[in-house]
Order: C-alpha cells, then structure tokens, then sequence
C-alpha cells in the first residue's frame, strides 16, 4: 500500500511539473523570438536606409521595387545570422517596412508643413 501511494504522489508530482515546463519552454521560445526580431528590426532599417541611398542615384525605382531590394538584403542578412525566413516572418517584415515608410512620411510632411509656416511667419515680420 505504502509503493501505490508513493506512485501516486509521484504521478501527481509529474502531472503538476508538465504544465510548469511548457509554459518555460513558450517562454523561452518567446524571448529568442523577440530577440530575433530586435535584430531583423535593425537589419531592417540598415537595408531600407542602404535602399533609400541607391533610389536617390536611380529615381526611377518604384515603391515596390524599394521593398523588394530591401527584403533580398534582409533575407540575406537574416540568413547569416542563422535566422530561419519563413512567410510568416516575411510578412512582418514587409508590415514592418511599411509602417516605418508611413510614419517617415507623416513626419516629414509635418516638418514641411513647420518648415513652410516658419517661412511665411519670417515673410511677414519683415
């Protein structure tokens, strides 16, 4: 009677420790993941910056083409540093991209729009 009990504990013991380990394992998956983004985030805007660059030299490049170029240079990277490209991540990256050219665009208008009330302010004071 004293093994069955011992069994017992032992079985419930281990039932009590599974959840515990999967949730460390999603855990730990979770912080390399974010790390790896940490990483595809600056590889990122290093490819966007290097492209932006080379459509200065060759106006005719399109939006699309911008993108594409860039996502080559961050699957190459990624590539390097032995992070496994899936669509999934694909897709993030290109969200990514996007709502950094979205908020580019934002700013700089802004500051056009402060850079032109500055003018015409320095326009009227004279």
């Amino acid at each position: 009677m004293e093994k069955f009990s011992l069994i017992c504990d032992l079985v419930i013991a281990i039932i009590g420790v599974i959840p515990t380990i999967i949730s460390l394992i999603y855990l730990v998956r979770n912080i390399i993941k974010n790390k790896n983004w940490n990483m595809i985030m600056k590889m990122a805007m290093e490819a966007m910056t290097a492209v932006e660059a080379y459509a200065i030299a060759n106006p005719n490049m399109t939006s699309e083409d911008k993108l594409n170029m860039a996502l080559e240079a961050i699957k190459k990277a990624c590539g390097s540093a032995g992070i496994t490209v899936d669509d999934i991540l694909i897709k993030q990256i290109i969200d990514y991209i996007s709502e950094m050219c979205s908020w580019a665009k934002t700013v700089n208008t802004n500051v056009e729009v402060v850079e032109v009330k500055t003018v015409m302010l320095a326009a009227k004071t004279k």
